[in-house]
């Protein structure tokens, strides 16, 4: 045999011989579907004739390797949502295709600058953007070995396409979430708008997004619906290109009911003598619950209060009382309903501890220390100062004592801030304050640096419960103890080193204080001390210089009545100031 294989363009052939005189032909279109089986029987002396005839073969199979392509035809696409498909039937021999979209509106819709091509080795294409409501052209040019076949112009013009799978969930008495579907195409972004209205209502209520009645989630919260209603709602597709909408799509759904739930109420918590913390569980909606609470078996509430939390202080509770309480949510869905209440939780104040229960057992700051134990009557001005400069942090330390039961005691201190000789509720230095037996709690607290220089006095209160004012009634579980600060103003931050006033700067005093003229400073004055009378305002009055140590008598007969200060100084160190009051 001549030839086993021979490849003229666009055929392939092959030659197989079986025996001496049996030989096998194949011939087969490369890229098509057509094979011809052609068997030859030839004898020897018949060599001649199978050249011939092979021949001819190879020339047959080369005129129709030179053929034209085929013309792409039955062009035609599918729409799924907002992806289109482009189809047409393959074409024999092809071994790509371009696919070209373009624009009706231009002269040569196909003109590169305005249209859209893609090389593609199968029969069909997926349009990678979004073409709805958008009229294009489109045709299919195939590629063959030996030449190219360009397809007829056909038309796309699809609507705008509706959404499916209208969906509300987290369905509350006021919202629900609302989503939809759309098979898009990967990467773009889709306009919607939305409305919707009562079930059985003639009128749609469109939503506003930003301002705007578009939005390009497709899930969004709706608020402020009514409680037990059916609503419908429904939503368009927007497509700018014509700025058309697509058919709606519509959906239901129903709010919750419009009972408001009942609250759980719980056990009280931190029950004193005199208070108790009420609680209750949370209401899914309320936004307010009601409280009422009842003494010793009342039949109508002994108080009733509104509040926002979960839980409530009540307080001024007589000792011993059985306390019954309830409460009810309210609910913004469901106004003018009646309340529906919990029901009752109880618990019994416990007596007042005696006198001799509960107590301050210590206390410091500064140059105070003081132990102690209950005091006769609960009270005790302890005469006891230390010096502090305005605007400055101090130490505090508090704990209290029990004799009997590990017990929580509420506590404040007070500072006569504004030099007036009274102590006054916006002059608490600290608290409300709790502490428990035998725990020191140690505080840092700034001395105000409006604090009112000279002596001041310092209030330590102990009571059983958290209503706290700087002068309570003294009864069983409440102690008072006061101290007093020598306030220095702001700028008498050194040190004072002066040995006559380092070692106790309050080593003298001044009596009668107040006094109606006559003063006088009882203690150690150190040598070379100026001693000055200077108002509140800052006005020198008199000044005198001692030049031994002694005690001293100042006249404050000729000065009107008012506050003023006894300024004690050696031109060193900063002055020692005292506090006296000319009546």
């Amino acid at each position: 045999m001549l030839l086993r294989d021979f490849h003229p363009i666009g055929f392939k052939i092959r030659i197989t011989p079986i025996n001496q005189n049996h030989t096998i032909i194949y011939l087969r279109e490369m890229g098509g579907a057509n094979l011809l089986i052609l068997v030859s029987n030839f004898s020897k002396q018949m060599k001649k004739i199978q050249f011939t005839l092979l021949v001819f073969l190879i020339s047959m199979a080369a005129a129709i390797a030179t053929r034209a392509c085929n013309t792409p035809a039955n062009l035609h696409f599918v729409q799924s949502g907002a992806v289109t498909q482009l189809l047409w039937d393959a074409v024999p021999g092809a071994t790509a295709y371009i696919v070209e979209i373009g624009d009706p509106f231009y002269p040569d819709p196909f003109d590169p600058r305005y249209s859209w091509s893609a090389t593609i080795y199968q029969n069909d294409y997926e349009i990678p953007f979004n073409i709805q409501a958008y009229p294009l052209f489109w045709r299919v040019t195939s590629i063959c070995p030996a030449g190219q076949a360009v397809s007829n112009v056909e038309n796309i013009s699809i609507p705008c396409m509706t959404p499916s799978n209208p969906v509300a969930s987290n369905t509350t008495h006021t919202s629900t979430d609302l989503s939809w579907s759309l098979n898009a195409v990967p990467g773009e972004a889709y306009p919607w708008q939305l409305a919707y209205r009562v079930l059985g209502s003639n009128t749609w209520i469109p939503l506003s997004f930003g301002g705007s009645s578009i939005t390009y989630q497709n899930l969004v919260t709706l608020n402020n619906l009514q409680a037990g209603t059916t609503y419908e709602w429904c939503v368009n597709q927007y497509c700018p290109f014509t700025a058309t909408y697509s058919d709606p799509l519509i959906g239901l759904f129903t709010t919750l009911s419009a009972v408001c739930p009942t609250a759980t109420v719980q056990s009280a918590t931190n029950i004193t003598s005199g208070s108790a913390t009420l609680q209750w569980s949370s209401v899914q909606g309320a936004t307010q619950y009601q409280v009422q609470w009842f003494f010793n078996n009342a039949v109508t509430p002994t108080g009733t209060t509104t509040t926002t939390s979960n839980s409530y202080l009540l307080q001024n509770i007589p000792p011993q009382t059985l306390v019954q309480y309830r409460v009810a949510a309210i609910c913004p869905f469901a106004p003018g309903s009646a309340l529906n209440f919990s029901s009752f939780s109880s618990f019994t104040t416990p007596a007042l501890p005696s006198t001799n229960d509960i107590y301050i057992d210590y206390f410091k700051v500064g140059n105070i220390e003081r132990t102690s134990f209950s005091e006769p009557g609960g009270y005790t001005n302890t005469g006891m100062s230390t010096t502090v400069v305005a605007g400055t942090s101090q130490l505090f330390s508090f704990s209290t004592g029990a004799s009997g039961k590990y017990q929580k005691q509420y506590y404040a201190f007070y500072l006569d801030i504004n030099g007036n000789g009274n102590l006054e509720n916006n002059e608490r230095l600290f608290g409300v304050g709790t502490a428990f037996k035998t725990n020191v709690i140690q505080l840092n607290i700034i001395i105000p640096a409006s604090a009112s220089p000279g002596l001041s006095k310092l209030r330590v209160i102990m009571m059983p419960t958290a209503s706290m004012s700087p002068n309570p009634a003294l009864s069983p579980g409440v102690e008072i103890e006061d101290y007093n600060l020598f306030i220095l103003p702001p700028q008498s931050s050194k040190t004072i080193t002066n040995p006559n006033l380092e070692s106790n700067p309050e080593s003298f005093e001044l009596y009668p204080n107040p006094t109606t003229g006559q003063i006088n400073i009882v203690g150690t004055i150190g040598k070379n001390n100026t001693i000055s009378i200077i108002t509140s305002s800052g006005e020198v009055l008199s000044k005198s210089v001692k030049s031994e140590d002694q005690n001293a008598q100042l006249d404050l007969s000729q000065f009107p009545s008012g506050m003023y200060f006894i300024k004690i100084e050696d031109g060193i160190h900063p002055p020692v100031l005292k506090k006296v009051l000319k009546q």
